[in-house]
């Protein structure tokens, strides 16, 4: 919770301390003026612990007190630490699919660049931007359109998957990664020509049609890949370890406080 729970009390404190009445002003006679004054006051404390409130859900909500994007998107180990999600989704989907973590991974960085409401560009006419268009129904961290989405979520059964979770994310590109292994023979491992199959699609793979820049993308995406998997080979064993939950940690943290407060036990 960290500091949490103390910036909500102390929102609350401040907030009814506001709206508490001085002794002075409890023993003055009501006249419509100081009424008047008293409403705008009470207005202004409401407003107070409203955001006080609204500050520290944020605070408590995943995703919402920090950024969404990982900091460290060249580190696939620091982005595992601070999301787990992807983590969990990406090991589970390397064991389904047998797709190399590395591989999903950083195709997820070079289709959204891990922004979960990520988006293709608008439409242009005569070069200007028309508001609320998109040059494709690409969305959320796989890119995934509307279309091949609906099919992934009929072919696995993942009818409430959402292409803004990581677990889902992570298991789409497994799933479309062996689905293109199976179709065009492309290995797992080829992260390069896997990457173009996945950015034109299969059938505009099969028929040749991407350029050299599809190619530029695709030698980042292998060059990414391996280095991320050089690192996940590294860190794969911490990771592996099993996390104590909360109510642990909070055990642990009063059994600590414990032993201080009785001289270590004895």
């Amino acid at each position: 919770m960290g500091t949490r729970l103390p910036m909500l009390l102390l929102c609350v404190t401040v907030a009814l301390g506001a709206a508490a009445p001085s002794a002075v002003e409890a023993r003055r006679s009501a006249t419509v003026r100081r009424v008047v004054r008293g409403k705008g006051k009470t207005g202004r404390c409401r407003k107070l612990f409203r955001a006080c409130v609204l500050a520290a859900a944020m605070l408590a909500t995943p995703g919402m007190a920090k950024a969404q994007v990982p900091q460290d998107v060249n580190n696939v180990c620091s982005i595992f630490r601070e999301q787990p999600a992807f983590y969990e989704g990406a090991v589970a989907s390397e064991k389904k699919w047998g797709v190399p973590v590395g591989t999903q991974l950083s195709i997820i960085r070079h289709e959204s660049g891990f922004d979960k409401h990520a988006r293709p560009p608008p439409k242009k006419v005569l070069g200007v931007s028309i508001p609320f268009t998109h040059q494709s129904t690409a969305y959320g961290y796989p890119q995934a359109l509307d279309g091949t989405w609906e099919r992934y979520k009929r072919e696995t059964g993942r009818s409430g998957a959402k292409r803004t979770d990581p677990k889902d994310a992570t298991d789409f590109v497994g799933w479309y990664v062996d689905m293109t292994s199976r179709e065009l023979g492309i290995s797992k491992n080829d992260a390069y020509k896997q990457y173009l199959a996945y950015h034109v699609g299969q059938s505009g793979y099969r028929a040749g049609d991407y350029n050299s820049g599809h190619e530029a993308s695709a030698r980042r995406v292998r060059a990414t890949a391996a280095q991320y998997q050089q690192q996940y080979d590294s860190c794969a064993a911490e990771l592996a370890k099993p996390k104590p939950t909360m109510l642990q940690s909070l055990g642990n943290t009063l059994g600590g406080l414990w032993k201080r407060a009785t001289g270590g036990g004895n």
